[in-house]
């Protein structure tokens, strides 16, 4: 809502009134000043807006299914560790979806205290993001771990320093976006946080990642004799592609929907594609399985 308050007088502000003019109708009518408290909600008194709507709801389910999750991870960690077999990935794992839990659950937070007192809780709202920032380059990292072979058949882990800038960067570009997104942008502005500059380079660095994930799991599965690893090597790639394009998709849709429901939507979809991700992770890397796939 917007609210646009006027002084009507002749001549605009630089009219005075002479000392002649200057009667107790006069002056009220010049020089009375007048205080306004205009408290705007929704029809049920909820103080989101309505571009946010819900999304207390969808952070709640979401943290729900997450820690589900993370009780089966903590259980199959735990499992791992007792047998001597909790390996690097599986730790790795592990703590993104620890991490996907805690994001979650600080944004239903932050989204359920905004209906009542208008501005939420900041700091989880801060910390929020940027675990989901941590958990999107972690998962990444991950995908890249498993498309080198890493403990699966290779015990060294070729190209360190090309994989480190590259996680750097594209966590530097989600803190430019965030910057840009929390500090320069007007918010009243309906541009997408995506038409920015870092917006475009994280979609771009996506695009290379993608490709870089695919070759370098080729050769993987290329040196790889036993069929399960194989089978895993394949599973793995359908599975992380899905999940590194699914930022550029969601950057499209996102520009295709009405800003009122943009924000709504985009998170819903991005939040189900991850907790799909980290589930499946989860099943294929369970105690049962995993041994099978690591060294």
């Amino acid at each position: 809502w917007y609210v646009a308050l006027a002084k009507c007088v002749p001549g605009g502000d630089t009219y005075t009134p002479t000392f002649l003019d200057m009667s107790p109708k006069n002056f009220f009518k010049y020089y009375f000043t007048a205080w306004y408290y205009l408290h705007f909600t929704q029809g049920n008194d909820s103080e989101i807006p309505v571009y946010q709507e819900d999304l207390d709801v969808v952070y709640l389910t979401f943290a729900i299914l997450s820690g589900f999750a993370m009780i089966f991870q903590l259980s199959a960690a735990r499992q791992l560790h007792r047998s001597d077999a909790f390996h690097p990935i599986i730790q790795l794992l592990t703590s993104i979806v620890w991490l996907y839990f805690v994001s979650n659950a600080m944004l239903a937070s932050h989204f359920a205290m905004f209906q009542w007192n208008g501005y939420g809780i900041p700091m989880f709202l801060c910390l929020g993001r940027i675990f989901q920032t941590i958990v999107h380059v972690g998962t990444l990292l991950l995908a890249m771990l498993i498309a080198k072979g890493w403990t699966i058949n290779s015990t060294a882990l070729d190209g360190q320093t090309r994989l480190t800038y590259a996680m750097v960067l594209l966590l530097m570009l989600y803190v430019s976006l965030a910057m840009w997104y929390l500090v320069w942008l007007d918010p009243a502005s309906t541009i997408y946080m995506y038409d920015s500059w870092p917006g475009i380079g994280i979609c771009a660095l996506h695009g290379l990642v993608l490709v870089w994930f695919l070759s370098t799991l080729r050769q993987s599965r290329r040196k790889e004799e036993l069929d399960e690893k194989r089978a895993f090597f394949t599973h793995m790639a359908i599975l992380f592609s899905i999940y590194i394009l699914s930022v550029p998709f969601m950057v499209t849709l996102a520009t295709l929907l009405s800003p009122w429901v943009r924000e709504k939507i985009v998170d819903s979809v991005t939040l189900a594609i991850e907790f799909i991700t980290y589930s499946i992770l989860i099943f294929l890397l369970w105690p049962s399985r995993a041994p099978k796939y690591f060294e």
